[in-house]
This record gives structure tokens, sequence and C-alpha cells, in this order.
């Protein structure tokens, strides 16, 4: 038998509706219904949330920071800030410098994911984001922004397309025009090399630098490509996303291959990177 997981919503005895046209008007965040799918052979029952359409942004969480500033709160300062020289320290190479310099101070890519933080910061910046909700939207009943669990992110990426291993559907990383569908690493002939003793190898990851990225070299802005079918952006590729509860990162990244770019497709969690980011989401409750 397969084991039954039911995660998300916990059971209350109000009556509820996710009906809030005002919160999901007014802020980057889409409904993802409730629903049933086979995941990793498991039948999952997923409560009906909120999720972001879009990676938080350098501009999302320079808000964060700059709040953090304006408080003084230098200890959680000290967690938050990202760390900007893991550009050069996880690729070791001077093609990083100006990432280092400006990818996430500068307005250039504010509309960008938010990489290079830990997932102790990721926790502090939804901490953040529920006390700012509810101020926003003080007459509706928030639970508290949070990020996703392992399952909830399959969910979500794949649209409603449960047999789908990609969130547009398909088997092909590409349309039926040859546009890419998602911010990855392309191999190509440069990416193939021999070894001294002659064997052929495919070099990939770290160790193609730029010369094997995709369309953007780096990162893509958050709102790239087209959405699944709830309306979330880059769940394949762009940048890898943190899970609650898990020393995971799911979805792959643009130093990633296509085949490492699934929705089921998942890499350690080692810590802040160049390739990992992050979204929230929320089991939100109106009460009738």
């Amino acid at each position: 038998m397969k084991k039954l997981m039911l995660f998300g919503l916990l059971a209350i005895t109000l009556s509820f509706t996710f009906k809030s046209k005002k919160f999901s008007k007014q802020t980057s965040y889409v409904f993802v219904p409730s629903g049933s799918m086979e995941i990793d052979t498991n039948n999952i029952t997923c409560n009906a949330f909120y999720m972001s359409s879009t990676e938080v942004t350098n501009a999302q969480y320079r808000e964060f920071i700059n709040e953090l500033k304006a408080e003084g709160d230098l200890e959680k300062l000290k967690i938050a800030v990202p760390d900007t020289t893991l550009w050069l320290k996880a690729f070791e190479h001077n093609y990083f410098e100006a990432f280092s310099n400006h990818y996430f101070w500068h307005p250039a890519y504010d509309n960008y994911p938010v990489v290079n933080v830990s997932k102790e910061a990721a926790n502090l910046y939804c901490i953040w984001l529920t006390k700012k909700m509810r101020q926003q939207f003080p007459e509706q009943n928030f639970n508290d922004f949070r990020l996703p669990t392992k399952y909830e992110w399959i969910y979500a990426a794949k649209g409603g397309l449960e047999l789908s291993p990609y969130p547009w559907g398909g088997t092909s990383t590409m349309n039926s025009k040859g546009c890419y569908m998602a911010n990855y690493a392309q191999v190509g002939d440069q990416n193939i090399v021999r070894d001294d003793s002659g064997k052929v190898q495919v070099v990939s990851g770290k160790e193609w630098l730029h010369n094997g990225f995709g369309e953007y070299q780096i990162l893509a802005p958050s709102t790239s490509y087209q959405p699944n079918g709830y309306g979330l952006y880059n769940m394949s590729g762009n940048c890898a996303e943190m899970l609650a509860k898990s020393d995971e990162v799911m979805g792959g990244s643009w130093i990633s291959t296509g085949g490492d770019i699934r929705v089921t497709s998942s890499d350690p969690y080692e810590g802040a990177d160049p390739t990992i980011g992050f979204r929230p989401v929320v089991t939100y409750v109106k009460i009738d």
C-alpha cells in the first residue's frame, strides 16, 4: 500500500474560504489549490496554500535588510545580509568579481532572485514578511509565512501536470520553436573535452564557468520565461530553492543541465550559495 502523506493546513473548526481577491491581486502570491498527486511513489494529499509567484528578489530582500538597519538589529543583520563574497569563493574566477560587488546592491538587479543567503536568513525574512502582511491586510487572518515542504514545492512546481517532469509539460526543455523554457546550463561542443587518457568527458557545473552557461550567463530576472499552470515562474532552473525541513534544494539552477532541472530534481543544501534562493508560502485563512 502506498503511504498516504498529509501536510499543509492544520484542521480548524471554523468555516473558511481561500477567496480573498484583495490579497492575491495586491501581492505577488498565487493560489495553489488542494489536490492529490503521486510523488516519489507516495500518494500525496496537499491542502491549499499561497506561494510567491517568483523567487524572492533582491529588491524585496533589501527592504527587509533596510528595516533591520533602521531598527539597529545588528544580530539579525549579521545573519541576514547576503555573503556576496561567495560569488568568488564558489567559482574562483575573476569573471564573477562584478557580481560580487554589484549583484545584490545595484538597482539593475532589483528584479533578480536574491542568492547567497542562508536558510536561517530566509526564515528571518519569512518572520518579517508575516509581520508586514498582517500590517498590510489587518482584516485578514494569516498563518505564518514560511518555506515550503518538499512535497508542497513539487506539487506546486508541477502546476497541475502530474505526469510532466517539467512545469511547462512535455519532456523537452525547448518549445516547438526551439526556444528554451528555463534558465539552465546548456551543454555544447565547448563543454566536451578529453582527459589525459583520451577519454571523452563533459565538463559541467561550476567547472565550465560562463563558457557553458545558458542565455543569461548567470541568473535571469524573476519573471523570465512562462509561468506554470498556477502562475509560478522559474520552478525549473534559475536558482535552486530551499525547503522548510530538509537538507535539500529543489528544481536545479543556472549551472544545472537540462536533466537536473526537473521538478523532482534535488541537490544537497550545504549553506548559502550563488545558485540557491527561496520563495515563501502561506496557508492563508479568511474567516467567514
